[in-house]
């Protein structure tokens, strides 16, 4: 099952962010899905200006009639890059009904499809105690908590690790983002018994090329393919990392194997968003 639940225990890390990342960055030959399961209210409605169906709440309608594996490409939007996406809401409300109707049939046409083979990225926002998403983060074969780096974050990561995490041993994954932090990723991991997938940087310039807006690019990444800027080539060397965990297995092991995107290229071509690659061209400061 190629199902990754995104979220987070505290703060605002940029898990929609991270999660619209690792899915436009999967390595070449999947048609990867963004599920935008957070019950607080989703971003991707006011970021691309998509209606307010197909997405989540359908969906959630739909459930109650039915959902077998194909269920949910009926209620998939194409982002204007070409991304497959199933937008929540923007009310919390309304998005906290949908959850709580997709959770009593267990979200079946969400992991019926990631069973059947589609590839789907679930953004599960903040986790708090009785959250609907509890049925999306039992069946994913990888659950990334967002993270910053510094010693309050660490904290809360490390509280919940007895309990939350616990239950997915095996599953979770720490994806630290944001400025770096004291302590490297080798000590986060050993001290939390939580492996480290990736870090994605503070990058105004990739968050925005992700959100489909015109990038304002820095002296440092004016010159760059759009591609190549430091939040999009940490999100594939993520994604690719994770990928090859699913295939195998288990992550690899040599640590002198770099996977494709090292060299500060993408392991293959992400979808493009909205048009970026003309957007992402014009230049001026980063904000």
């Amino acid at each position: 099952m190629t199902l990754i639940a995104v979220a987070s225990f505290s703060g605002s890390p940029g898990v929609t962010t991270a999660a619209l990342g690792i899915a436009a960055c999967w390595p070449a030959g999947a048609d990867p899905l963004l599920a935008e399961a957070d019950p607080s209210g989703g971003d991707l409605q006011a970021w691309f200006g998509l209606p307010d169906t197909p997405g989540m709440v359908s969906l959630a309608a739909a459930a109650r009639r039915g959902h077998g594996p194909d269920l949910l490409a009926g209620h998939a939007a194409r982002l204007p890059g070409g991304l497959q996406a199933l937008p929540g809401p923007v009310g919390a409300s309304q998005a906290h009904a949908a959850a709580s109707q997709l959770a009593a049939v267990g979200y079946e046409p969400v992991t019926a499809a990631a069973a059947a083979g589609q590839v789907i990225v679930a953004d599960c926002g903040r986790l708090a105690p009785g959250t609907p998403v509890t049925p999306l983060l039992d069946a994913a074969a990888v659950l990334l908590v967002v993270t910053t780096g510094d010693a309050a974050a660490l904290a809360h990561v490390h509280a919940r690790r007895l309990g939350t995490l616990a239950g997915m041993a095996g599953q979770t994954q720490l994806l630290l983002s944001g400025r770096p932090g004291p302590y490297p990723a080798a000590e986060i991991s050993d001290t939390l018994g939580v492996t480290v997938a990736g870090r994605l940087p503070w990058d105004p310039a990739g968050a925005a090329l992700l959100r489909g807006v015109p990038v304002r690019r820095g002296r440092r990444t004016r010159w760059r393919s759009p591609w190549r800027l430091p939040l999009l080539t940490a999100a594939a060397e993520t994604a690719w990392r994770i990928s090859q965990a699913l295939t195998l297995a288990e992550v690899p092991s040599d640590p002198g194997t770099q996977p494709p995107g090292a060299d500060g290229s993408p392991p293959g071509e992400p979808v493009p968003l909205n048009g970026l690659e003309a957007s992402a061209g014009r230049q001026g400061s980063q904000r």
